[in-house]
């Protein structure tokens, strides 16, 4: 499973990634598929895969499964390729950060909320649960929002490539 951003570098040096999901994890799959599906075989090396978990640069490591190798024209330009993975994630980095703090704030909106209603519901075991479904839907909404905020202001960063079930796939 990708985690964070998953960048593909292809054998032009072109750095090309996928618009994340809800969770920020965004998938090699997307950029593969978004070139007609190429394979991913050891004797067919026109792209190598990398990762950075969180988003950050501290965190990038080479995504080399099944003991595949790193090909002869990345180990010789390596440099390069990680010089534009550090360019894109600088760019991307206010957009997540922006996002994060959006996401954060509805959330303790809503946590706030729901022990509002708890605190009002008074001796009630359970309270009546139609008194939540308007903070909730306040916070979805919100949620939303930010995701496709940012996933907007996201496809102007170089490299981009949209993934429609990112859009589509609503985790709450």
């Amino acid at each position: 499973m990708c985690q964070g951003f998953s960048p593909v570098i292809f054998r032009n040096l072109d750095v090309e990634w996928a618009q994340p999901d809800r969770n920020l994890n965004a998938s090699h799959h997307t950029v593969l598929k978004h070139h007609g599906g190429i394979p991913d075989t050891q004797d067919n090396r026109y792209f190598v895969k990398a990762e950075c978990k969180r988003w950050t640069y501290r965190t990038f490591r080479w995504d080399l499964e099944r003991g595949y190798y790193l090909p002869d024209w990345a180990q010789e330009n390596t440099s390069l390729i990680e010089a534009r993975i550090k360019y894109i994630l600088k760019e991307c980095a206010p957009i997540i950060r922006r996002y994060c703090d959006t996401r954060n704030r509805a959330y303790y909106q809503w946590e706030y909320e729901k022990r509002r209603i708890w605190n009002q519901s008074g001796n009630e075991i359970v309270p009546d649960i139609d008194l939540f479904k308007a903070p909730k839907a306040k916070y979805e909404a919100k949620l939303e929002r930010a995701f496709l905020k940012m996933s907007e202001q996201l496809s102007h960063v170089k490299g981009y490539v949209p993934d429609e079930m990112a859009i589509m796939d609503c985790p709450f």
